[in-house]
């Protein structure tokens, strides 16, 4: 095989359609379309899913609330024996 120096060079820094050149500027639209396909359905999926919980912290505080109260009301029921 013959060396072909030119060539070679040519597809390492020249500006031609399989230079590495070329095929950098082509990962890198890819990588970029493929980086806004992700965000976008992130934010779809983000934006649908931000209300899920919406009814759950309402049950969460009540359930808080009813934990204290069943604290308290036990925690003196305890107190009151030793009186």
């Amino acid at each position: 095989m013959a060396a072909a120096y030119a060539a070679e060079t040519n597809l390492v820094i020249g500006t031609g359609p399989r230079s590495s050149a070329a095929g950098y500027t082509q990962l890198e639209s890819d990588i970029s379309r493929a980086i806004a396909d992700d965000l976008s359905t992130f934010q779809s999926s983000a934006t649908a899913g931000a209300s899920t919980f919406g009814p759950l912290e309402a049950v969460v505080i009540v359930a808080a609330l009813l934990m204290a109260v069943g604290c308290a009301w036990g925690l003196g029921r305890r107190l009151s024996e030793y009186r």
